[in-house]
């Protein structure tokens, strides 16, 4: 693959990606109402997965503090690196 396709194919997905995190409109070739929905879907799912996350802490040892701590750090520094990725490009 040349470098300009390359180029333009971290370029498309880029604006994908930070329009479904950043609820942004769709970029172009994209159903808007589709977007819309899927990037609804996706921060319920996430919403969903922390309650879940957030209840199983609350009632395993096995989620105990150092571990929940652990989670969520480790949470926290994939989204700074995701982020840093989203601001580069």
């Amino acid at each position: 693959m040349a470098a300009d396709a390359r180029a333009r194919l971290a370029r498309a997905e880029h604006d994908v990606l930070a329009a479904l995190l950043e609820a942004r409109p769709a970029p172009a070739g994209f159903d808007a109402k589709r977007f819309r929905i899927a990037a609804q879907a996706l921060r319920h799912k996430r919403a969903r997965s922390e309650r879940r996350r957030a209840q199983q802490s609350a009632s395993s040892p096995r989620f105990s503090e150092p571990a929940g701590n652990a989670l969520s750090q480790a949470w926290r520094r994939g989204q700074r690196w995701l982020e840093s990725l989203l601001r580069r490009a």
